[in-house]
């Protein structure tokens, strides 16, 4: 009896460096694409400023082009109009740099704890687990405003990439979470 007892809690034990490395990862997976969603927040708040700043240049633009039936175009109009459309259509752009700031911060103390479980082993666990239940917390907070951004990929003519991006951003931040709560909670109880 007390062999298999051993062998349960080996069994338990060999769990964590697999939870930890699955988890050490995935946040560096989710780390480079907060990063990228951050890069592309900021560069678009910057043409945001640009634009806003040229708005009566635009609104001058617009009239003589206008007037001439499109023949005359005095400076960027064209492009002025479509980058107030691609920001029009997206959440606010600072909400989505702190999504993004705040997902890559996720990310980091994951790899941080990823690490720690792995090597310290069953002390890190509720240290885990409540990370993994504010990932969870953050991360259906960010899905639900990231909306747009899904209905923007939808519109863009590119098929199926809205659909990869929600898929892949519901599987690390809701599903991802969850198991890992489950396994872990599984493993402190037993």
């Amino acid at each position: 009896m007390s062999a298999m007892e051993t062998t349960r809690s080996d069994d338990c034990v060999c769990w964590i460096p697999v939870v930890a490395t699955i988890l050490i990862l995935f946040s560096i997976f989710d780390s480079g694409f907060a990063i990228l969603m951050g890069s592309f927040a900021e560069v678009l708040m910057e043409l945001s400023h640009r634009v806003y700043e040229h708005g009566t240049a635009m609104n001058i633009g617009k009239f003589f082009n206008t007037i001439s039936g499109g023949a005359i175009t005095i400076g960027d109009f064209n492009e002025g109009v479509i980058v107030k459309q691609i920001v029009k259509d997206l959440p606010d752009l600072w909400v989505l740099s702190v999504l993004a700031w705040g997902r890559l911060a996720f990310s980091i103390t994951g790899i941080v704890f990823g690490c720690l479980l792995a090597i310290r082993r069953e002390s890190f666990i509720k240290p885990v687990l409540l990370w993994a239940l504010g990932s969870l917390i953050f991360g259906v907070f960010a899905i639900i405003f990231s909306w747009d951004i899904y209905r923007v990929l939808a519109a863009d003519g590119i098929p199926g990439d809205s659909l990869a991006m929600g898929v892949l951003d519901f599987g690390l931040h809701v599903f991802w979470p969850l198991f890992l709560i489950w396994r872990l909670w599984w493993l402190r109880t037993r």
